[in-house]
């Protein structure tokens, strides 16, 4: 019988592999807007103490990493407009999906 911990590992391993693969595809811009959204929600937590700024962290990365290890969703942001957006400005996901599937 399989150990659901061990299996929790595996997916872990696998998904920390798509995450630098899919960092290893980024220029140096759209590492350099990753490592800032980062070091915010750092800075953010480390200055209120609130964890909610690290569980928004996670779910931005998680969906970056999901969107852009798709060849077909990292082309299109690529070629998309680069209109400018204030820092820190949140989008909604389900807004930047629609855009992308237009």
């Amino acid at each position: 019988m399989e150990n659901p911990k061990d299996t929790n590992d595996a997916l872990v391993t696998e998904a920390v592999q798509r995450a630098g693969q899919m960092f290893d595809k980024l220029n140096s811009e759209e590492r350099r807007s990753l490592f800032l959204n980062l070091y915010e929600a750092i800075a953010r937590y480390s200055s209120t103490g609130d964890i909610d700024h690290l569980r928004k962290l996670a779910e931005s990365v998680e969906v970056t990493v999901h969107l852009r290890s798709q060849p077909e969703i990292q082309q299109a942001l690529r070629n998309a407009p680069t209109a400018p957006v204030k820092h820190g400005e949140e989008v909604d996901v389900d807004d930047v999906l629609k855009m992308l599937r237009e």
